[in-house]
């Protein structure tokens, strides 16, 4: 039997605070202080990777936000008329772990890059997703800053991205002289393109399939920023959570 491996030093990525601070969905088990599945889910995952097996969380949207997000800092800079510098340190304490965008006058910045327009409306329009706060709370415990800004860019995708894309059309059609293929195309660069001067000027040798192109969004209508507050007690809860994830991982094994 494998020797029991060592969890009491587990220290969990604010990227991850969402997965361990849900509530299990009885009044019950809410009361016992359990864990929720979700939270057990994530334990299940922390188990695996300590035997170097990682979850595959590669997706067009997560390549989307790491290969624009110098350009999603470069929007707010212009912007707000500040330069932001991308940060690289990785900052942790006793329980949790983490590496902020951007820190600045005892303010924390994250960047979320929108994949679409509709997905950076629905951003802009809906409630703050709980687990970005909690990333948040977490950046902030780790730097001492008491406020944070959360931005939602909508930037253009890459070229490669868009062709990504436009390769999928042409397995469904196979002919790329199609009018209904051409048309899709248009369509995607309209998705994924907001300002087609940047775009052309970071690929200038792209081949467009729009021929007549006014579809641009201002700058000021593609960065959405949610200003956000430190809240020692919700902290506090969740160094309280991560050392009851690590008595469950203790407790687990293969």
């Amino acid at each position: 039997m494998p020797t029991r491996l060592n969890y009491r030093v587990m220290k969990i990525r604010c990227s991850a605070l969402g997965k361990i601070m849900t509530n299990p969905r009885t009044k019950a088990d809410r009361e016992a202080g359990l864990l929720s599945d979700t939270t057990k889910s994530y334990c299940l995952e922390l188990l695996a990777q300590k035997y170097g097996r990682y979850k595959d969380i590669n997706s067009k949207y997560l390549e989307k936000g790491l290969a624009v997000e110098e350009d999603s800092i470069t929007l707010l800079s212009l912007l707000t008329n500040t330069l932001y510098l991308k940060n690289e340190d990785n900052l942790q304490n006793e329980f949790i772990t983490g590496t902020p965008d951007i820190v600045k006058d005892g303010t924390v910045h994250d960047i979320k890059s929108s994949w679409s327009l509709e997905s950076f409306l629905k951003a802009k329009y809906s409630k703050l997703d709980k687990g970005y706060e909690l990333q948040l709370q977490g950046y902030m415990a780790l730097t001492g800053c008491k406020q944070a800004k959360l931005h939602y860019c909508l930037v253009n995708a890459t070229a490669t991205l868009i062709d990504d894309e436009k390769r999928r059309l042409f397995y469904q059609y196979g002919d790329t002289e199609n009018p209904k293929y051409i048309n899709d195309c248009q369509q995607v660069e309209r998705n994924m393109i907001y300002d087609l001067p940047k775009f052309m000027k970071d690929n200038p040798n792209y081949d467009l399939a729009s021929t007549n192109w006014s579809y641009d969004i201002p700058a000021e209508k593609r960065l959405h920023t949610i200003d956000i507050d430190y809240n020692f007690e919700l902290m506090e809860s969740v160094y309280e959570r991560v050392k009851k994830v690590n008595e469950y991982l203790s407790e687990i094994d293969l």
